[in-house]
C-alpha cells in the first residue's frame, strides 16, 4: 500500500542532495516524484483527485526544509520564501504558456478565464498567504490558549480571506468566489478584534457556528474551498516543523 509519507521523505532527501545548488534545479528534480505520487493517489482513489494540491505544495516545502537544512531547527518563513526561489521561474513560465494553449485541466481553464494562478502563483510567491495569513494566525491562536483544532479553524478563515480559491471559481463561478472571499474577510476581521481584546477563546463557539453554516451552504451548492484546505495543510506542516 502506498503511503504519502514516503513521497515527502523523498522530497526532503532531494532537498538535502541539492544543498549548495540552484533552488530551481531542486524543483526540477521534484517533478518525476511528484508525477508518480499523483499517479499513486489516483490509483488509490479510483481516479479521484483528492489531494493533488497538497502533493505539490507539501512536497515543495519538504524539499525546501532539506535544501536549507544546517543542523538547526528550520525557520518556517525562510523555508516558505525558499519555496518561491525554487519555483518562481518555472511557475511563471508555465502560466505564460497556458495563455496561448488549449486548456487541458480546470486549473488552466480558470487561469485563462479569470487569471487566477492558483497553487502555481502561491508557490511562486513563496506561499505568501501562509506566511502572512495562516501561519501567524495559527501561532497567535495557539499562544492564546486555543486547541490546535480551533487554531486551525482560525488559520483556515485567514486563508479564505486572502486566497482566490480556484476550486470555488471552478464550481461556483466568480460571484460565489467573491461572496465567499468577502464573507471570510468579515469573519477574519472579527477574529482579529477578538484576539486584540484577548477574548478569542470566549467567541470560538460563535466562530464554529459560522463555519458549520458555511459548510452546509457550500456542500449544498457543491462548492469546496479545496485550495485553502491544501494551504491549511501547509500551514500546519510549517508550524509543527
Amino acid at each position: 500500500m502506498w503511503r504519502v509519507r514516503e513521497y515527502f521523505e523523498t522530497c526532503a532527501q532531494i532537498g538535502l542532495d541539492f544543498r549548495g545548488k540552484q533552488p530551481k534545479d531542486c524543483f526540477d528534480a521534484l517533478r518525476t516524484p511528484g508525477l508518480l505520487a499523483e499517479m499513486q493517489m489516483k490509483h488509490a482513489t479510483g481516479g479521484v483527485n483528492t489531494h493533488k494540491g497538497a502533493i505539490f505544495s507539501l512536497g515543495i516545502y519538504a524539499a525546501s526544509l532539506g535544501l536549507g537544512y544546517d543542523g538547526e531547527r528550520s525557520d518556517a518563513v525562510c523555508a516558505l520564501l525558499r519555496c518561491g526561489e525554487m519555483t518562481e521561474v518555472r511557475m511563471r513560465e508555465e502560466l505564460a504558456a497556458i495563455e496561448g494553449m488549449e486548456a487541458r485541466s480546470f486549473g488552466e481553464v480558470i487561469y485563462q478565464k479569470y487569471r487566477a494562478g492558483g497553487v502555481r502563483s502561491e508557490a511562486a510567491g513563496g506561499f505568501s498567504s501562509v506566511r502572512e495569513g495562516g501561519l501567524p494566525r495559527i501561532s497567535a491562536a495557539i499562544d492564546a490558549g486555543l486547541t490546535v483544532n480551533d487554531a486551525g479553524l482560525c488559520a483556515l478563515i485567514a486563508l479564505m480571506a486572502r486566497v482566490q480559491d480556484t476550486n470555488v471559481l471552478h464550481r461556483g463561478g466568480a460571484e460565489a468566489a467573491e461572496k465567499l472571499l468577502a464573507d471570510a474577510k468579515l469573519l477574519d476581521e472579527r477574529i482579529c478584534r477578538y484576539m486584540e481584546q484577548g477574548t478569542l477563546g470566549m467567541h470560538m463557539e460563535e466562530i464554529r457556528g459560522q463555519l458549520e453554516r458555511w459548510d452546509a451552504e457550500l456542500s449544498a451548492a457543491r462548492i469546496s474551498p479545496g485550495g485553502c484546505a491544501d494551504l491549511l495543510a501547509l500551514t500546519l506542516m510549517a508550524y509543527f516543523m
